[in-house]
């Protein structure tokens, strides 16, 4: 896989054992592709100097060098035997009921980063959270349509908010 180190665009391929080559452009990019890197499921190149022969070299490098795979099933192993949002939504749980002793559901706020690729494992967890019992919002900068939104679950949006808020209208 050749990509540019999304956080979700890497999780799914190493999720099936695939190795990258990763070419950062922004954001957490950079962090996600050194993780590649350094669990030796990858290769990065640089997106202001690669030329065309380093990504030929680096996929060459990557389908000749079994290790990459290995290394990239290996992660893949590990994301599966973490428990997926089923174990996220445990630890949450186990987390309040350390902190607070909660004899009612409790309330859930995730605020999620721009990219569908980071607000995806949210969802995931909320939904876990929500059959549950729990009350689970998300909060973002990015219009999200409503049917990507767990049942039970709410998305406030930011500019929806700031729209209320100047108009003196109730946000929520």
């Amino acid at each position: 896989m050749v990509c540019h180190g999304g956080h979700n665009t890497v999780s799914e391929t190493l999720s099936n054992g695939i190795p990258l080559v990763v070419i950062p452009i922004a954001y957490d990019q950079s962090h996600v592709a050194g993780r590649v890197v350094r669990t030796e499921a990858g290769e990065r190149l640089n997106f202001n100097r690669f030329k065309a022969n380093h990504l030929r070299e680096a996929v060459q490098q990557i389908l000749n060098n079994p290790s990459y795979r290995e290394a990239a099933q290996k992660v893949g192993q590990s994301f599966m035997e973490a428990g997926g949002s089923s174990t996220a939504a445990n630890l949450l749980e186990e987390a309040i009921t350390r902190a607070s002793k909660p004899e009612k559901p409790s309330k859930f706020l995730f605020v999620v980063p721009p990219f569908f690729g980071h607000v995806s494992p949210t969802l995931s967890v909320g939904a876990s959270l929500i059959t549950r019992g729990h009350e689970v919002k998300w909060f973002g900068i990015t219009p999200l349509d409503s049917k990507h939104i767990p049942e039970g679950g709410s998305y406030f949006y930011l500019k929806k908010i700031l729209f209320h808020i100047r108009k003196k209208l109730p946000v929520f």
